[in-house]
C-alpha cells in the first residue's frame, strides 16, 4: 500500500574533486578537474503533496532527459535511476515547498522521441525554471552529456499554453474523477520508487571514490535489486494492498488471449 506518511528521505550530496572521474563511458573525454558524486546521504526529506492548495498561476510542466539507445539492445533502465536518485531526488527536496503535485515518467518506444525520463509537476513557471536551471547546472547531466550518453535535456510548458488543469496529465478515456484524482495516486507511486532506490542504495553503498564504469554499473545492480523486489513482492506488498482503500472491492480485467485450436 503506498506510504502516505510524511517521509520519503531522498538523501545525497554531491562534491568536487580533481581527482575523480565518474558516470561517463570513456574516463579519457574527461578534464583533469572533475566533478564526482559521493554516494552518502544527507538531511533532506521529500514530503508528500497536500489534496487541497492554491492553483492560481499554477499548471503542469515537465523538465526532460533524452538517453541514447541502441535499436538493438534493451534501453538502459537503470540510467533513469541514476537521474531521479542524483539529480532530480534533490531538486525536488529543495523545491518541494513549491510544487503542488509532481511524478516521473519513464519511456523507450523505438520511435522518434526514443528513451525519455521526465518529471511532470504542477507548478509557478518561477518555480520550472529554478527546476530546471537545476538540471542544466547539474554536474551529471553535463558529464552525462558531454560523453554523448545524455542526448539532451529540456523544459517544456513554459509558455503560456501550460494547461492549469489538474486532470490534464491523466488519460482522457478515464471518468473526469479519477483524471483529477489520480495525479495524488501516481506521485504517491514516483515516492515511493525513489525511497525504494535510497533504501536499495543505502544498504547497499558504493565504497570509495566511483569510476565512471563503477558508478554506471552500481545504478544498474540498484535498478536490478528494484526490479526483483517488485517482480517477487508487487503483487501483494503493492497490487493487493492497493484494494484495501476501495474495500476490497471487485474490479473488471480486460484480457487479450491469443489461442490456437
Amino acid at each position: 500500500m503506498i506510504d502516505n506518511s510524511p517521509a520519503a528521505p531522498v538523501r545525497r550530496t554531491a562534491r568536487f574533486s580533481c581527482t575523480m572521474v565518474w558516470l561517463v563511458a570513456s574516463t579519457a573525454a574527461l578534464a583533469a578537474c572533475s566533478p564526482a558524486v559521493l554516494i552518502e546521504p544527507d538531511d533532506r526529506t521529500v514530503s508528500p503533496a497536500a489534496t487541497e492548495f492554491d492553483a492560481t498561476g499554477k499548471a503542469w510542466r515537465k523538465v526532460y532527459f533524452r538517453i541514447r539507445r541502441d535499436p538493438a539492445e534493451e534501453p538502459d533502465w537503470h540510467v533513469d535511476a541514476l537521474l531521479a536518485d542524483q539529480i532530480l531526488a534533490p531538486i525536488i527536496a529543495r523545491t518541494q515547498n513549491r510544487l503542488a503535485l509532481w511524478r516521473f515518467h519513464r519511456r523507450a518506444a523505438q520511435d522518434a522521441a526514443g528513451h525519455r525520463f521526465s518529471l511532470l509537476f504542477y507548478s509557478d513557471l518561477d518555480t520550472a525554471q529554478t527546476i530546471n536551471n537545476g538540471v542544466t547546472r547539474s554536474p551529471a547531466a553535463r558529464l552525462l552529456r558531454e560523453n554523448g550518453l545524455l542526448l539532451e535535456t529540456g523544459l517544456a510548458d513554459l509558455s503560456g499554453d501550460a494547461d492549469p488543469a489538474l486532470e490534464a496529465t491523466s488519460d482522457p478515456s478515464w471518468p473526469g474523477a479519477i483524471q483529477r484524482s489520480w495525479p495524488w495516486f501516481i506521485m504517491g507511486v514516483s515516492q515511493s520508487w525513489l525511497r525504494l532506490i535510497s533504501e536499495v542504495r543505502t544498504a547497499r553503498p558504493l565504497a570509495g571514490d566511483p569510476s565512471a564504469g563503477e558508478l554506471i554499473a552500481y545504478y544498474q545492480r540498484i535498478h536490478e535489486e528494484v526490479a526483483g523486489l517488485w517482480r517477487e513482492h508487487g503483487q501483494h506488498a503493492y497490487l493487493h494492498h492497493l484494494n484495501a482503500p476501495f474495500g476490497y472491492q471487485p474490479l473488471i480485467i480486460r484480457e487479450t488471449n491469443l489461442k490456437r485450436f
